[in-house]
This record gives structure tokens, C-alpha cells and sequence, in this order.
């Protein structure tokens, strides 16, 4: 047992440590430019508030880049390898394309979603967009290997947001959105059958790992 609530307290160090972002968007901005070249995506962003830097990570659409320059103060570059093209959706991108920004948090930051790492597991299938009451209903699809993961009130990051799970089915998991969220994210121009970046919440990963080790 000791042992076991060591492993938790390093894990939980260690997540501390390396957390990044906590799901909150704070705009939503523009693909202007993609050029392609020797294995790296050459990405111009177009946002709407200033304040970055060469150098800085932000979240686009929940995963983390950095910023290798800024054109004009609200145009942002990125270069991003193949590897996280092919693995998240910005495969997807073409100039025109909406994505949520998010900035690094940064010590004495507010806590306001949960942690999220800007590590994007796996690409989902939009199932189901239901209005209920005021409410907006999003289903998700999730492969098998990913499905333990979700639980009812549990914590996911949809395209870089900050969600609870409100419901878990056979092969995906529901999500409800009020209309601020939705109406300032880039989660309303969603249609069934779009894609979109899902992170699990990382402490179900930890947990998950240490109770395999603790098996």
C-alpha cells in the first residue's frame, strides 16, 4: 500500500510538472497558409488578439505547438513534423479551416477547466449534435483501445476544450456544451461525421498505469 501512494504522488509530481494548458480557448482563429516541404507543415494562423511570441506553445485545436514566428503581430507561424500531422487533425486543415487558440498557462494562472497536456490521443467521428433544451449534445466516437478511459463526469479536451462526459455509449462518449461554449469555440461549426482532436484526461492515464504496476 505504501508503495502504491508513492507511485501516486510521483505520477502526480511528475503531471504537475509537465501540464501545459487547462482547456479554457481563448479565441478562435484562421488557417491563411499551409506549405508542405521536407517532412515539415510550414502553418499561418490568423488570430484576433496579440501577445505572442517566437517561441511560445499554444494549443491549436488542443495540440501543443510553438510558435517560430509572428507575422504582423496577429499572424502566428508554426512548423509541425509529419508525425503530429498524421496523428491529429490538422491533417485535415485547408486555408479557411477554424481552430481554438490557447496560450501556455503560466504560473499564478487561474485553474479554470482541467489539465491538459496538448497531447492528442486519438481523432474522433462526430456521431450526434442534438439541441436539448439550451443545452448542445455532441456524441463522439472512440476506439476500443481508448474506451476505458471515459467515464460519466469524467474530463476530456474536444479540439483543445475543456468538457465533462455526460454520457458513455457502446463505442464513444457524449459530451454537453452551453451555448457560450459552443458559440465561441470552433466546436459550432461542427457537423456529424467532422473529426476532432481528443485528449484523455491525463490523471485517468496515470492511474491507469499505476494500477496496472500496483497489479
Amino acid at each position: 500500500m505504501i508503495i502504491f501512494f508513492s507511485l501516486c504522488i510521483f505520477a502526480l509530481v511528475n503531471f504537475i510538472y509537465f501540464f501545459m494548458f487547462t482547456g479554457i480557448v481563448i479565441g478562435v482563429g484562421e488557417v491563411v497558409d499551409l506549405n508542405r516541404g521536407n517532412g515539415i507543415l510550414r502553418m499561418i494562423v490568423k488570430v484576433d488578439l496579440n501577445g505572442f511570441d517566437v517561441g511560445d506553445s499554444v494549443a491549436i485545436d488542443g495540440a501543443c505547438l510553438t510558435v517560430v514566428d509572428v507575422i504582423d503581430d496577429y499572424k502566428i507561424v508554426f512548423e509541425v513534423m509529419d508525425e503530429s500531422v498524421n496523428r491529429t487533425l490538422i491533417k485535415n486543415y485547408v486555408v479557411g479551416s477554424k481552430v481554438n487558440i490557447e496560450k501556455a498557462l503560466k504560473v499564478g494562472d487561474s485553474l479554470d477547466g482541467h489539465f491538459v497536456m496538448g497531447h492528442i490521443d486519438f481523432v474522433g467521428e462526430v456521431f450526434k449534435i442534438d439541441k436539448v433544451g439550451n443545452d448542445i449534445v455532441i456524441g463522439i466516437k472512440v476506439p476500443d483501445l481508448y474506451m476505458k478511459y471515459f467515464a460519466v463526469k469524467g474530463s476530456v479536451a474536444v479540439n483543445g476544450v475543456s468538457l465533462t462526459v455526460t454520457g458513455v455509449e457502446s463505442d464513444g462518449f457524449v459530451v454537453n456544451l452551453i451555448p457560450y461554449t459552443f458559440e465561441n469555440t470552433d466546436l459550432s461549426y461542427l457537423n456529424v461525421g467532422d473529426f476532432v482532436n481528443v485528449e484523455i484526461d491525463p490523471l485517468a492515464r496515470y492511474l491507469d498505469v499505476l494500477l496496472d504496476k500496483r497489479g
